[in-house]
């Protein structure tokens, strides 16, 4: 469960004379073991003098070393003798009693003996001099597990104890903390829709923004793209960057659910054999076949008829639909002892909810400032005047998905083994281009995500001396991502401002969407890793050498094929006459003699006439063609490090230093923009060829006593900066992507205009022949400069310097207590200004205005840099975990994230990472609140297991959290502020009662009101500008039900399980529970502008919505399934 103490079975063998404590000695985990053998020490002890001799095993807290490609585990021991003296020579084996598998060793001078390289879980075997054997019943993922051996080797061994202190879900891994979920916790918990993810809702330092299997992981207040997921060693995140979930994959996790042998989550590993993420580490291995042929078959269904309707006073409606998920595993030997096989396969089709409507449609996200009269205008005008189909409103859809894995396991002999991997997912679901509060989108003006996933490994373990061992790895990765509009691709698309579309109005979107008129991408990976690790007296010493090589092809042309029509609403203010008018008539009011009445027109009218504000097209320059539009590029990453371990017996002390080096490598650079470099000042053929970071770490880990464990230490870490920030650099306007607009300014309709690029295009389909032409008549002499994104060529790799100190207080036999902190300090934060910008002069509140530079035309260069801030988090966690006699697990756990950062970059393209950041300065961005930090975040989970059918096991897992909502910002309108900006992202100004700097003339009496109670509702302090993500959305809770009954299956052996999962428990028992919902994004507060005096002119007040409810998931949704298991 992440929290709660696992059920690992240690099995002690004894002799004769003490068999009378081996009933109390079989406990099925070993936290209770630890504390039992501390009560009993002196009988234990008694009974080991009696007989004469002893042999000692002592498998203490787990070791910072993380397995290679942390897909395996390890053993470490020290034998000793009667004298407490080293023992060199003692022939130690090491058998997995699963396979068959046999390791020896021979001890050093030191003794001492490292078994790596294997399979996690268990049980394992492990006797020293042919004369005792212990079984560990458990290795986990990246974890050594260390023993100690003392023993009188003239005398026949026949005693074992076995003291153990790790193991358990929450463990100290990689001296930091973390979570570990092993099988059990597979089974047991919740996770709705079967994704490794929802697994982490239940530890309260891990927070899913989002829901079902698009959900992502915010971990430490960070974006999801930070964190590292990886699979039997294969990088599975975003490498590229488009998915919000910050996985390969944008519809969950890769892998089949059933194949996953055991899952790890490090929030702060101090091992300097990982890197690539500056947030978490998440680690999964996959099954392996055994000389048992075991296998499963799995069925869940649910539907509408299975889902709740109503949540407080809204209802829900949803479109009918069925939902299947269905899979197998099937595993066993080849050869038994030698050859092992394990697949899995998984389908599902899962509902998604993407309904939307007018106000009062009732269909899912009905817009309130969207009504049914102006809805169905529009779609009559596409229909009648444009022959396009518009689609309707959204349903809700369904996504399906399949994924399957192959894993064969050779041993060549006891020194060697090579594993072989085959991974595959395949999926694909409708989208909402644009679905915040104050946008509406027709059926076809959605788009299908699909994303294909193959991925081929193939590894070598080998243990070349007693001393020396090592891995060979390599991988091969191809990544297919597709984005199709849902109607015809040749229709424009045309955006519709209904009434203010930053106040109480929206923007209506038609026809295919801007970013899917020409979007593929692909990239293919090829990883190699070389790992050693060498024994030398009481060293660990590990080294290795990383190489990942990128190759990527990404197509991304917007308004490419149609381009983009905008439709302002210039009806504010019109004279009451203009209300009965239609379009033409409004239209005809600006032509004649008579200005007193004239009318401005709508959205939709300019819609109708064909009157858009703007019209934009891009595409490959010189050609039209948008293939050459797209950025090419080859990339390698390179790493290497070396780290020492080391153990001081005598005081319980454990200290791992290492340094981890990492550069990058490429040929190819964008193409030179010698336009962009006389206007903005700056080269944009730069790349990241020679960017380097070395990352030291070092961690420690002490017993201060048998009770409580303490850790703690210090590293840096870096990655997670997506590829696709760099594929925007190689969008360079030269050669690869031009874009041109044409402003309304009286010019015709475009039913009058030359349309296409030979003028044979229709309107609504093709922007105007001169934009063709600008694209076609491009070349590297006069390139375009129009939102060219450029990397600064002194870019520093951003880095986190990371402190983490905690500790682990065994209270009782029954109950532990986990307490950390980490702390951390983000250097050389990445961030997008605008270097064709400068300074001009200032608001009188002290707001920088920008101006662009002499000769840099509109509309803005986007430059990747570097902060001069340092932006610090820290993360406090609590973890109580007790186990009743009863058969009922009970864990509590508390986490409080502080996190700031200087630009959320949660974007992909330059253009949105700049403009999307509410700031007060451009090209200066400050230090604030991080939006993915979750400032508190309660969880509980309670797991109960009787047998009410003797001989079947009856579960019932009850899972909880409550977590304060994430925030967003109170900002103004940028007019004024920034030339080339119609975004509303300069956080407010809070003026004093008669302040000097802020004109509220113009703001009407009821709006001065409700600005004043906004502002006292929100103690915002006056004044002064708000700090970024200020504003709190709502808290939520859920409850999660798993209840699971064993029943007689076809033969001896089987199992089956019949059992019923419920989403949002709260809300099934009352209509009044179970919201779910999220921070809206940034809120303008006022509309503004700036005078010739320097004064912030507030003009409206715009009531903020601060929370979005998400109401597909704020209502109950229940599932039945049924497996069978041999």
């Amino acid at each position: 469960m992440g929290v709660p103490l696992g059920e690992r079975k240690w099995l002690i063998h004894h002799n004769e004379s003490c068999i009378r404590n081996k009933a109390t000695l079989d406990y099925t985990n070993i936290f209770k073991l630890h504390f039992f053998l501390i009560s009993r020490r002196k009988s234990i002890m008694s009974c080991l003098f009696r007989n004469g001799t002893t042999i000692v095993i002592l498998t203490l807290s787990a070791l910072s070393f993380m397995s290679f490609s942390d897909t395996t585990a390890s053993i470490k021991g020290v034998v000793f003798d009667a004298k407490a003296i080293p023992s060199e020579a003692v022939t130690v084996r090491v058998v997995d009693k699963r396979t068959g598998v046999t390791k020896t060793f021979q001890t050093n001078g030191s003794g001492i003996f490292l078994a790596t390289g294997l399979a996690v879980g268990g049980p394992y075997q492990v006797s020293v001099a042919g004369q005792n054997t212990i079984t560990i019943g458990s290795l986990d993922l990246g974890e050594t597990t260390n023993v100690v051996f003392r023993a009188d080797s003239q005398i026949e061994v026949n005693e074992v104890i076995v003291t153990a202190e790790a193991g358990d879900n929450t463990r100290l891994a990689a001296m930091g903390s973390s979570s570990l979920f092993d099988e059990s916790d597979l089974n047991n918990l919740v996770a709705f829709e079967r994704e490794v993810f929802q697994l982490y809702e239940t530890d309260p330092r891990l927070y899913i923004d989002g829901y079902g299997s698009r959900g992502s992981v915010n971990c430490a207040g960070k974006h999801p793209r930070y964190n590292t997921f990886t699979a039997d060693g294969v990088n599975y995140s975003d490498r590229f960057g488009l998915n919000s979930n910050g996985f390969a994959t944008a519809d969950g996790m890769p892998v089949p659910y059933d194949a996953i042998e055991q899952v790890a989550v490090e929030f702060s590993p101090l091992d300097a054999k990982l890197g690539g993420f500056s947030a978490c580490y998440m680690n999964l291995v996959t099954k392996s076949g055994t000389n048992e042929w075991e296998g499963s078959v799995f069925y869940e269904f649910t539907s509408d008829d299975l889902q709740g309707d109503r949540v407080g006073d809204v209802s829900y409606d949803p479109t009918p639909y069925d939902s299947t998920q269905m899979g197998f595993t099937f595993g066993g030997p080849i050869i038994t002892d030698k050859l092992f096989v394990f697949a899995a396969y998984e389908e599902k089709e899962l509902p998604r909810g993407t309904a939307a409507g007018y106000n009062g449609q009732g269909s899912g996200d009905d817009k309130s400032w969207l009504s049914q009269a102006d809805w169905q205008r529009i779609q009559d005008i596409a229909s009648n005047v444009y022959s396009y189909d518009a689609g309707g409103s959204p349903t809700n859809t369904v996504a399906p998905n399949e994924k399957y894995s192959l894993k064969i396991d050779y041993t060549i002999n006891d020194a060697h083994s090579v594993h072989f991997l085959y991974g595959f997912s395949e999926g694909n679901e409708q989208r909402l281009s644009d679905s915040d509060p104050n946008e509406f989108e027709y059926a076809n003006h959605m788009y299908t995500k699909g994303a294909k996933l193959t991925a081929k490994t193939l590894k070598l373990n080998s243990q070349w001396t007693d001393s020396f061992s090592s891995e060979f790895f390599i991988n091969n990765t191809e990544m297919i991502d597709s984005q199709n509009t849902n109607g015809p691709l040749d229709f424009g698309d045309h955006q519709i401002n209904v009434g203010n579309p930053f106040g109480s109005g929206g923007v209506v979107y038609i026809g295919a969407d801007d970013s899917r008129q020409a979007n593929e991408l692909s990239w293919y990976s090829t990883l190699i890793k070389l790992k050693g690790s060498l024994v030398l007296d009481k060293h660990v010493i590990e080294g290795g050498y990383e190489k990942d090589t990128l190759e990527v092809f990404n197509m991304f042309v917007p308004h490419s094929a149609g381009g983009e029509h905008d439709y302002r609403d210039y009806s504010d203010g019109n004279p009451a006459s203009c209300a009965n008018l239609s379009a033409t008539q409004r239209l005809e009011t600006q032509n004649d003699s008579d200005t007193t009445n004239d009318c401005g027109l709508t959205g939709i009218d300019g819609f109708e006439l064909g009157k858009p504000y703007a019209i934009y097209y891009g595409s490959g320059s010189g050609t039209n063609n948008p293939r050459d539009g797209a950025a090419s590029f080859d990339l390698d990453m390179n790493a290497l490090y070396v780290q020492d371990t080391y153990f001081f017996d005598s005081m319980g002390l454990e200290v791992t230093a290492g340094l981890r080096y990492e550069w990058f490598e490429t040929d190819d650079t964008p193409n030179f923009n010698a336009n962009l470099l006389a206007q903005a000042g700056v080269r944009n053929d730069v790349s990241i060829d020679g960017l380097d970071i070395l990352m030291p770490r070092i961690g420690v880990e002490y017993d201060f006593s048998e009770d409580i464990k303490l850790r703690g230490g210090l590293g840096v870490f870096s990655g997670g900066n997506p590829l696709v920030w760099l594929s925007n650099t190689y969008s360079d306007g030269v050669t690869r992507v031009f874009s041109s607009r044409f402003r309304e300014s009286g010019q015709p309709s475009v039913f009058d205009m030359v349309l296409g690029i030979n003028g044979s295009g229709r309107p609504g389909y093709d922007a105007p022949q001169s934009l063709y032409q600008n694209v076609a008549n491009t070349t590297p002499a006069d390139a375009d400069t129009y939102q060219v994104a450029v990397l600064d060529s002194a870019f520093d790799q951003p880095s986190e310097l990371r402190y983490t100190v905690g500790g682990t207080w065994f209270i009782d036999d029954s109950m532990r207590l986990e307490v950390d902190l980490i702390h951390s300090t983000l250097r050389d934060a990445v961030i997008t200004i605008d270097p064709g910008q400068e300074t001009l002069s200032s608001t009188l509140a002290g707001a920088p205005i920008y101006t662009d530079k002499p000769g840099n035309p509109c509309c803005g260069t986007h430059l990747l840099t570097n902060s001069d801030h340092d932006a610090k988090s820290t993360m406090f966690s609590v973890l109580l975990n007790k186990e009743f006699d009863f058969g009922l697990t009970a864990n509590i756990g508390y986490a409080s994230v502080s996190a700031e950062d200087l630009s959320g970059m949660e974007a992909a393209q330059a253009s949105s990472n700049y403009q999307k950041t509410a700031l007060i300065d451009a090209n200066n961005p400050s230090v604030g609140d991080s939006m993915y930090a979750v400032p508190h975040r309660f969880t509980f989970n309670l797991n109960y297991k009787t047998q009410l059918i003797s001989g079947y096991d009856t579960m019932v897992q009850l899972s909880g959290f409550r977590s304060a909502g994430q925030p967003t910002s109170a900002v103004m309108s940028s007019e004024g502020l920034e030339p080339n900006i119609e975004e509303q992202r300069h956080l407010l100004y809070v003026p004093t009662l008669n302040d000097a700097a802020v004109d509220l003339s113009r703001m009407s009496s009821s709006d001065l009101a409700s600005f004043d109670s906004f502002i006292a509702d929100q103690g915002l302090a006056r004044g002064t500008f708000v700090g970024r993500n200020e504003l709190s959305s709502r808290w939520r809770t859920r409850l999660d039900l798993y209840v699971l009954q064993e029943i007689p299956a076809f033969f001896e052996g089987a199992r089956g399980h019949v059992y019923l999962k419920m989403y949002n428990l709260g809300n099934f028992l009352s209509d009044d529970n179970g919201f779910q919902g999220d921070a809206a994004p940034d809120q303008m507060i006022v509309d503004s502008d700036v005078n010739a005096d320097g004064q912030h002119v507030y003009t409206a007040f715009n009531a903020p919505e601060v929370t979005n409810q998400n109401v597909q998931y704020s209502v109950w949704n229940a599932k039945m399934g049924i497996k069978f298991s041999f």
